[in-house]
């Protein structure tokens, strides 16, 4: 299973260093946002804390990012075809024992 990262390089054109970085440019901004709200939901029992570090953020920036990404998904439907692809691929299956994933 691809990790949200190598999915969001690959989509975007962008490098992991990029994505962490502090950078905020709008398509890179988008990109990390997108990138978290993967990580978020392929880590559904993650504290925010431990997911925010994975970024170098807080958890305020994760609900942004969850924020954000639905409305590009509302306003864009390019970007909401891409997200649901991705998110295809890191879905977790939660009613699934870990031996059978």
């Amino acid at each position: 299973m691809p990790t949200p990262f190598a999915l969001v390089e690959e989509a975007f054109g962008v490098s992991r260093d990029q994505i962490l970085g502090p950078q905020r440019w709008q398509p890179l901004a988008m990109a990390r946002q997108i990138a978290m709200v993967l990580t978020m939901e392929s880590q559904p029992y993650a504290s925010m804390e431990t997911l925010a570090r994975q970024f170098r953020r807080d958890r305020t920036t994760l609900i942004h990012a969850r924020n954000s990404v639905h409305d590009y998904c509302l306003t864009n439907p390019r970007i909401r075809v891409l997200v649901d692809e991705m998110r295809e691929k890191v879905q977790v299956r939660l009613d699934v024992p870990r031996s059978r994933r």
